[in-house]
């Protein structure tokens, strides 16, 4: 029965982060909208550098 506690605590781990990376990435979204509604470039640091604009 050990096997079944780790398997759900490790579930709830995966879960929780999870959360938390989906959360990040919808703060991110909103701060380059408005950053675009701004007039602004949106600057976001990682996908500036994948399109190879600096």
């Amino acid at each position: 029965m050990e096997l079944y506690k780790a398997s759900g605590a490790l579930n709830r781990v995966n879960s929780t982060v999870g959360d938390i990376i989906y959360i990040a990435f919808i703060v991110l979204n909103i701060f380059a909208i408005l950053r675009v509604l701004r007039g602004k470039d949106a600057d976001l640091p990682f996908l500036s550098k994948m399109s190879g604009v600096t």
